[in-house]
């Protein structure tokens, strides 16, 4: 007969650490998610930061071909600041997407949730926005992205596991309000500010062909040239913000599965209901890369 010489404590452990290993579920629909989100929250980024530049791109071209009286281009580099100033609420909104994502992909890996260092600073901004403010933005939407904040901050303080994800998928309600707000804004900010450039440029390539071809007609032929570039740019970047705003519906649309799938986050279905969502990020990341500035 085999006794068995192994110490009673060292048993206890490994069965401790066995049934620690149990808890832990693959949970890589959550991941997939996460990592999907994270990059879409990229592009918006990206594409929040082009608003003000499309508004000096077109100032520069007013410039050149146009216009240099001095009170114009005054006037028109302000409202290029003035936007500079207010793209930083939905940068601030699109910052508290990202730091979701983040954090849902930690606790899927059963990892502690961290968080970067302008969370705090993002917040405390976001705080102090009130109706009125600004046409775009409501209170309530600001306060959805707060409370989404205030989770993110306390899972990491509480060293949150995978056992208490399901705190941040409850969130499902603010992250809609913050994911729409940010839709809203693509709608009646960005594409209204690329249909303005896209019409200035228009009115720019009338302005060489009538008044400046005859006269100055190798620099005006190169000035058409890029000015059509320009054009096929400006479409590209519309056609990308379109995918952006269908790419946000399916990431509610996939959050709300899993919200829906909370006591079984890793079966293999979950999985696959996240494929069409990444199937529409990746579309956009693809349209992004034939995109210059």
């Amino acid at each position: 007969m085999k006794i068995n010489t192994r110490p009673a404590h060292v048993s206890l452990v490994l069965l401790s650490m066995v049934g620690l290993q149990g808890c832990v579920s693959n949970l890589a629909a959550v991941r997939t998610f996460a990592t999907d989100t994270q990059t879409l929250t990229s592009t918006i980024s990206q594409t929040i930061d082009d608003e003000p530049k499309s508004c000096m791109r077109r100032l520069y071209r007013d410039r050149t071909i146009q216009t240099d009286q001095e009170d114009i281009i005054l006037k028109g580099k302000k409202a290029c600041d003035d936007l500079q100033n207010a793209a930083k609420i939905p940068q601030s909104l699109n910052t508290v997407m990202t730091e979701y994502a983040k954090t849902l992909s930690a606790l899927a890996d059963n990892q502690f949730a961290t968080y970067s260092g302008e969370l705090n600073q993002i917040r405390g901004a976001l705080t102090q926005v009130k109706d009125g403010d600004t046409l775009l933005f409501k209170s309530t939407d600001i306060q959805a992205s707060i409370s989404i904040s205030n989770l993110i901050l306390q899972a990491s303080t509480e060293a949150y596991r995978q056992r208490e994800i399901k705190h941040l998928l409850e969130k499902h309600d603010d992250l809609v309000k913050v994911a729409n707000t940010l839709k809203q804004y693509l709608n009646r900010s960005y594409l209204i500010a690329l249909r303005s450039e896209r019409d200035s440029i228009e009115s720019q390539l009338l302005t060489l062909e009538q008044k400046w071809l005859k006269k100055e007609s190798v620099r005006a032929r190169e000035l058409i040239e890029d000015l059509k570039l320009s054009l096929e740019t400006v479409e590209k970047k519309k056609q990308a913000a379109q995918t952006t705003v269908i790419a946000i519906d399916a990431m509610i649309a996939s959050h709300e599965k899993l919200k829906a799938a909370l006591d079984h986050l890793d079966h293999s279905t979950l999985l696959q209901s996240m494929i069409e969502y990444g199937g529409i990020v990746s579309s956009l990341r693809n349209q992004l890369k034939t995109v210059s500035n």
